[in-house]
Parts: C-alpha cells; structure tokens; sequence
C-alpha cells in the first residue's frame, strides 16, 4: 500500500517538468515507477518494460494537458510538429518492440548514458549559429526516426532530444518546449498500443495490467501530472530562458546518475 502513495508524488514533478519544459514526464517517471515495481515484487525482466509502458500511457494524459497550455500562450509550431510525425511514429513502434528483446539492466544503462550526455550538452548553453534552420525532409525523418524509437524504446517522450535539436535549429526555448510537447502526443498513443500489443506476448499475468500497460500506476500518477503541467507552463512562461535549460540538463543529469548507479 505504501508504494501506491508514491504515485501522486512522482505525477506531481512529473506534470511539473513537462509543462515547464515541454518534456512528455518520462524522465521522472521510468526510473520512479522501476523502483515502486522492484519493491512490488515485479518480476525483474519485466521491470524496466512495464516500467516504460505505464509511463507512455501517463504520457497521454500529461500530454494534453501541457499541450493545451502551450497552445494558449501560442508557443507551438505546427508545421513543425506535422513535419516530425512520420518518421516519429514509425520509431516509436520499432523502438517498442527492440526493447521487448533487451534486459532490465540494459534498459536501464543505455537510458542512463544517453541521459547524462544531453544533459552535458546543453548545460554548456553552446549558442547556435544564426544561419542553422531545419534540415530537409528525408533529414528531418531520419532525425525523428531516433526520436521515436529512443522514445519506443525508453518509455520516455522526445524532449531529450527534441528540444536540443529545436534549439540547435534556433528556436527558443519556449517553442522548442511548446513543440516538443506536442509531438509527444502521438508518441505516447503509439508507444501504449505498442506496449500492449508486446507485453501480451510476454504472459506476465500481473493483475490490472494490459501488456506492459500497469493501470493503477496509470491513474494515480496521471490525475495529479495533469494539475501540475499548466503550472509548469505558467512558470516557463516567466522564467530566464538560461535558467530554464540548466534545470533541464541538471535535473535529467541526476536522473541518469541514478540509472547507472
């Protein structure tokens, strides 16, 4: 019973950081939820799928809420987002089913050292050159292609690397967040249906759960994210934008430390 009340807590700074900068939840969330399921009793291989699973699927939730929010305050670039679908959509799903074939710990290590090095990488505030833009389309699919499977295959949106890459590309801060929360949307419904479809053939047999989808972790962490994320955005809205990135590379800095250690 005891870790159920952890669900609340880890949906409050998860709904926090998505509005805030545009992320989809997931970097809180993966390594929040693998914990409460080791100390569940989860079966151990299953930890880190179930782990990523549940977490698309809060995605969802906090995903509407951050992009309502965004949208408000007229900090989304749809034709962005519309230019990043394809390729995300196709990764998520390839991403999903290469994470069917992999343990718990190399989950956890590749999240841990891919987290560590964006956070590196945008701590250091490199300002990009005026003349960068956004490449061409079949670069662009590529690019979102890694996007979605990091995201397929991590449980986690694409604001790691999204949102560097929106800056790198001279956006702001506030339209790199703003779009990247809205190109989490289709990541996480495809990434949940995905995870349904390959935890089924998995048999895992753990009660309230579809798949790798864990419904009472769903609820209880998907309710709270949902009040915080408009909060989120209401800070970003007011606070220094340098600011902002370094809360980004610290906060998911930490976050891999703790996967590798």
């Amino acid at each position: 019973m005891f870790h159920c009340l952890l669900y609340p807590l880890i949906g409050s700074i998860a709904g926090l950081f998505a509005g805030l900068l545009g992320i989809g939840g997931g970097s809180v969330v993966v390594p929040g939820l693998a914990f409460v399921f080791k100390e569940s009793g989860f079966a151990p291989d299953a930890v880190m799928h179930m782990a990523a699973g549940t977490s698309l699927a809060v995605m969802v939730f906090t995903a509407c809420s951050s992009v309502r929010a965004h949208h408000v305050r007229g900090n989304i670039d749809w034709a962005v987002v519309f230019r990043f679908l394809p390729g995300i959509l196709i990764g998520v799903v390839l991403g999903a089913i290469l994470a069917s074939f992999l343990s718990t710990r190399i989950l956890e290590l590749i999240f841990g050292v891919f987290l560590i090095f964006i956070a590196v990488r945008i701590f250091l505030l490199n300002t990009p050159k005026s003349t960068r833009y956004l490449p061409n389309f079949l670069a662009l699919f590529f690019i979102s292609l890694l996007i979605g499977g990091k995201s397929g295959l991590l449980g986690i949106g694409g604001g790691a690397l999204t949102i560097p890459f929106l800056i790198y590309c001279n956006f702001s801060i506030r339209r790199a967040s703003g779009t990247t929360a809205a190109c989490t949307l289709p990541i996480a419904i495809i990434g949940v249906i995905s995870f349904i479809v390959v935890g089924y053939r998995a048999n895992l047999h753990i009660p309230y759960s579809t798949g790798y989808i864990y419904w009472p972790a769903v609820l209880g962490i998907a309710v709270v994210s949902v009040i915080f994320a408009p909060i989120g955005a209401a800070i970003a809205g007011r606070t220094n934008t340098d600011l902002l990135k370094r809360i980004f590379a610290v906060f998911i800095f930490i976050v891999g430390l703790r996967l590798l250690f």
